[in-house]
C-alpha cells in the first residue's frame, strides 16, 4: 500500500499542475488533483481543507480543559474505526 506521504509526494511532482487553483490545506493536506475544490486529507483529517476531524460513526472533538470530561461515543460496533480530536 502507498502511504499518504507517497502518494502526496507522487501527485505534486506528476499533478502538480492539474489544479491552475491550489487550496490552503491545512494539517498537511494538499489540493486533490481528481476534484480541485477539495484537499486530499492525511488519515484522522476531514472537511474542505484538511482543518475539521474526519468524520466516522462515532467520536468527534471536544475542548481540553481543567475540568474531568467524559467521551460519549454512542453505538460502537465491532470493526468499527473512531476518531477522536481533543
Amino acid at each position: 500500500a502507498v502511504s499518504f506521504k507517497d502518494a502526496k509526494m507522487i501527485n505534486l511532482r506528476y499533478c502538480d499542475r492539474v489544479c491552475t487553483r491550489k487550496l490552503n490545506c491545512k494539517n498537511g493536506g494538499y489540493t486533490d488533483p481528481n476534484n480541485c475544490g477539495k484537499c486530499k486529507c492525511p488519515a484522522g483529517y476531514g472537511g474542505t481543507y484538511c482543518d475539521q476531524v474526519q468524520r466516522t460513526s462515532c467520536g468527534g472533538e471536544i475542548l481540553a480543559s481543567s475540568y474531568q470530561t467524559s467521551l460519549v461515543s454512542g453505538n460502537v460496533y465491532a470493526g468499527t474505526h473512531c476518531i477522536w480530536r481533543i
